[in-house]
């Protein structure tokens, strides 16, 4: 060799190497923990404060709240909504009409 840089032609021999993009890997979401309350009507609400006394049993000594809104018919009266909150008041301050 004279030191020269070799020409094109001493590469020609060599594998070509292609770099492909790294195919993307599609992550499922996870599935939404979030709940959406249900929808009672007064006999599955009576179901329920009926399972009361098992599901204190179940959790043992772990408190036990329910989240609960009261929906009127939009076509409730004033006075009747009134006379609801009222009674609701007797369970909860919090708990009124909507």
């Amino acid at each position: 060799t004279d030191g020269s840089a070799p020409s094109d032609s001493a590469y020609e021999h060599a594998a070509r190497i292609r770099l492909e993009e790294p195919a993307r890997r599609v992550v499922p979401k996870p599935a939404s923990t979030e709940r959406r309350p249900a929808v009672l009507d007064t006999n599955q609400l009576q179901d329920l404060a009926e399972l009361a006394p098992d599901l204190l049993a179940a959790i043992g000594g772990a408190d036990l709240r329910f989240r609960v809104g009261v929906a009127l018919d939009g076509d409730a009266a004033d006075l009747v909504r009134a006379k609801v909150d009222e009674m609701l008041s007797k369970v909860s301050g919090d708990l009124k009409s909507e």
